[in-house]
């Protein structure tokens, strides 16, 4: 298959997905759908195999419903349908699920500037409704990002490495490949996360990878990183570079290429991390406390409540749950659960990390248990939940 097949097969796809997020909605209820991410970039990464296209990128599809319509009800409507879908057909298999937003106008206009809304208003394409939409959203969502976004980014990569770790795919029995893409995916968006912290981003990913590599070759970034990283995310980079080919993979499939962007992530977060919070810098535990806003009942309790309701809670039954776990945020708490279990492995620092889980421990149980995640342990649940909630 030939790219421009390639991305027919995607094109394709994303119009049969706006049609039953459309039938799910009512066409009446909705303002806009929109592309936006590597469907818009035309960066989806494709693998031809035996005849068959591999599709390893989601499809990123943002809904915009209108006035009168309620938010949480259409967000719970969009998300049962698109959990059936079929992601594989005659001559093509998606590994990862698409991944649909569904806003009112103001709720996307507000979202902070991070990587996935800055540049919408140059690459996005408009499947359905009112063309403006892309454009006036990006207009009031600028393109200043927080440092903390890096850390988001980084933060969410590891999560997804801790399920290579695992053994996770997008589909049951998956191949090395997907495996592979994941990883490189995690390593390059290492270097987005650094560029981030040095006041710069491109929406596109081959643009940014210039931008990385422009700074290395300058030496700033491979002073901050060493010759070892740097190699690495050169080879990560070149594989990706190397699809649609069959082979693309073939220097980065290995556990100790998934070790090695795992080192990586850790220590680009403990760099950002000390940025961030200057006056607990290089101290893992109370920057992981920092991220997960220790103490601001006020603010977790309504971040508790805007999580539940996403799942159908009741108001009142989000705000009785709240109040007992609210001195710490519930998503920042999950999300970093990962974190602190990737830290755990290194005996330099296990004792400090220890101490931190046994901290953050019974209110990630009590947590995972009152939505209904009891199966596994703790770090399982916390990373099943941490998906779930999303």
């Amino acid at each position: 298959m030939s790219t421009s097949e390639n991305n027919d097969i995607v094109a394709r796809f994303t119009d049969d997905l706006v049609g039953v997020v459309l039938g799910a909605l009512g066409p009446g209820a909705v303002s806009c759908v929109f592309v936006g991410g590597s469907a818009a970039t035309g960066e989806v990464s494709c693998c031809n195999v035996g005849g068959k296209c591999e599709v390893y990128s989601d499809v990123d599809l943002f809904v915009v419903v209108g006035d009168g319509v309620e938010l949480e009800a259409a967000r719970r409507t969009v998300r049962e349908t698109v959990d059936g879908l079929s992601i594989s057909g005659d001559g093509f298999r998606f590994f990862r699920a698409p991944d649909v937003g569904v806003y009112t106008f103001d709720d996307l206009a507000g979202q902070p500037a991070r990587p996935g809304t800055v540049g919408l208003e140059a690459h996005h394409r408009v499947l359905f409704g009112d063309l403006e939409i892309p454009g006036r959203a990006a207009a009031r969502i600028g393109s200043n990002m927080a440092l903390t976004e890096a850390l988001y980014l980084v933060e969410n990569r590891l999560c997804e490495l801790s399920g290579v770790l695992q053994g996770e795919t997008g589909e049951a029995g998956g191949p090395a490949r997907f495996l592979a893409f994941n990883v490189c995916k995690a390593c390059l968006d290492m270097g987005t996360a650094a560029l981030i912290s040095m006041g710069q981003f491109a929406p596109v990913r081959r643009e940014r990878v210039a931008l990385v590599r422009e700074s290395l070759a300058s030496g700033q970034l491979r002073e901050r990183w060493g010759q070892s990283t740097a190699g690495l995310f050169e080879r990560c980079a070149r594989a990706l570079e190397r699809l649609p080919s069959p082979d693309w993979a073939s220097d980065v499939g290995g556990r100790d290429t998934v070790e090695a962007v795992i080192v990586f992530a850790l220590s680009e977060w403990k760099r950002i991390a000390s940025e961030c919070y200057p006056e607990d810098a290089d101290d893992w535990s109370a920057m992981i406390l920092r991220r997960c806003h220790t103490g601001e009942y006020v603010d977790n309790l309504r971040r508790f409540a805007a999580m539940s309701a996403r799942r159908g809670f009741s108001r009142r039954g989000a705000i009785v749950a709240g109040i007992h776990l609210s001195r710490y945020s519930a998503m920042d708490a999950l999300r970093l659960s990962t974190l602190m279990e990737l830290l755990y492995r290194d005996e330099s620092i296990k004792p400090e990390i220890g101490k931190l889980i046994q901290t953050l421990g019974p209110f990630l149980d009590r947590l995972t248990r009152a939505y209904g995640f009891v199966s596994g342990s703790l770090a399982e649940r916390s990373y099943t939940m941490y998906r779930a909630v999303q």
